[in-house]
């Protein structure tokens, strides 16, 4: 049963000689399910000012072992895969052009309650694009029920 839910999204980056982190943040809604034990969050974001500049974002969440996919469609287009102390190397279509991203993971958290539509997930890793140097990465998504309604 799919739930409406608030998503909300925080990532955080930064070079290694940077003190402070930059901060993205995200709230919109989306849909929130379980499927033979995988659970499903389905949202899209703007990443600009016009209707032209929608993702829509699809994240996987496998349980045992724990892993999280996030594939993106439309404006950008990719899918990553994190696995705790895993390694992924994929391209990220974006509209001026595609980049080679590997992603090193270093931390999956999860805390969920199904029923309420709660979720907090929390991913911790390392970046680089097109072989250039690392960056720190951080990632936290919440969700929470928008009404109480089921879809």
């Amino acid at each position: 049963m799919k739930k409406e839910v608030v998503v909300y999204t925080i990532g955080k980056s930064k070079d290694h000689d940077q003190t402070e982190w930059d901060v993205l943040d995200i709230t919109t809604t989306g849909y929130l399910y379980d499927k033979e034990g995988v659970l499903y969050l389905i949202y899209d974001e703007y990443i600009g000012d016009s209707e032209d500049d929608l993702v829509h974002n699809r994240i996987k969440i496998g349980q045992d072992p724990l892993s999280v996919q996030v594939t993106k469609s439309g404006m950008i287009s990719t899918s990553f895969l994190y696995e705790e102390n895993g390694e992924d190397v994929v391209n990220y279509a974006t509209p001026y052009g595609s980049m080679i991203i590997r992603v090193n993971t270093e931390k999956i958290e999860l805390k969920d309650d199904k029923e309420e539509g709660k979720l907090h997930l929390e991913i911790v890793y390392k970046m680089s694009v097109n072989g250039d140097h690392e960056t720190d990465h951080i990632i936290f998504i919440d969700t929470k029920v928008t009404d109480g309604r089921t879809v």
